[in-house]
């Protein structure tokens, strides 16, 4: 459990500090989310796995907090039963801020 815990919050910060980058898309930070779970062989679905606040990476001002949430699933993780948690989720997130506002067109 505290590995699952540790990777949900380590994803949660790359794809964080992918995204405050000058030029840095919402779409960056996902992709470094998902990678990082799929190099650690996480199981989790990408559809749900990632919420990304508003204002988003690529709407923030300079120096405006953006978080981005990692939710992973128990079962398919742990070795536990699957009827012992069910439908349980991890949830992990990290707040930073962005460094420069993106370039508008």
């Amino acid at each position: 459990m505290i590995f699952l815990k540790e990777s949900a919050t380590i994803a949660a910060y790359e794809g964080a500090r992918r995204g405050i980058q000058k030029g840095s898309t919402n779409q960056d930070a996902t992709q470094r989310v998902l990678n990082f779970l799929e190099e650690r062989e996480i199981a989790h679905d990408k559809s749900k796995c990632i919420k990304i606040s508003k204002p988003s990476f690529e709407r923030a001002e300079t120096l405006q907090h953006v978080t981005v949430t990692v939710i992973l699933p128990i079962a398919g993780n742990l070795l536990i039963a699957p009827h012992v948690i069910d439908e349980m989720n991890l949830k992990a997130s990290v707040t930073m801020r962005k460094e420069y506002r993106n370039e508008s067109g």
